[in-house]
């Protein structure tokens, strides 16, 4: 399993923030290409306008979708109580998983003694 640190998180939020208003700055700067232009009118009404729309709209759903699903990042105190109990968790499924494991060993193996004593009845 690998161990991440808080201060890791924060830098990555952050340069996912950045990266986010970047983008939105992007299609920003594609929505205003032409609206300057002399023949404003048919600007308006071409085709080229509405893509432009659109990929303003797009930027500003994946926005939307990616940042509002960004979980807070804990505080120091927090990361504490639940790295402990991430590890009680895993002890948990570790000692779990070894009972399971014994169960299946101990059906084996009284599998394996009735068919030892199955063929000494038979004779």
């Amino acid at each position: 399993e690998t161990s991440y640190h808080l201060e890791d998180a924060k830098n990555l939020r952050l340069k996912l923030l950045k990266l986010a208003e970047a983008v939105d700055l992007m299609s920003k700067k594609i929505a205003a290409l032409g609206q300057d232009t002399e023949d404003l009118e048919a600007f308006k009404s071409s085709r080229r306008l509405l893509l432009q729309n659109q990929i303003r709209r797009a930027s500003v759903n994946f926005i939307k979708e990616t940042l509002v699903g960004l979980p807070s990042l804990p505080k120091d105190e927090e990361l504490g109580g639940l790295q402990e109990k991430r590890k009680a968790e895993m002890a948990r499924k570790v000692e779990e998983e070894r009972r399971k494991a014994q169960e299946a060993r101990n059906r084996f193996r009284n599998i394996q003694e009735k068919r030892q004593e199955s063929p000494k009845e038979k004779l």
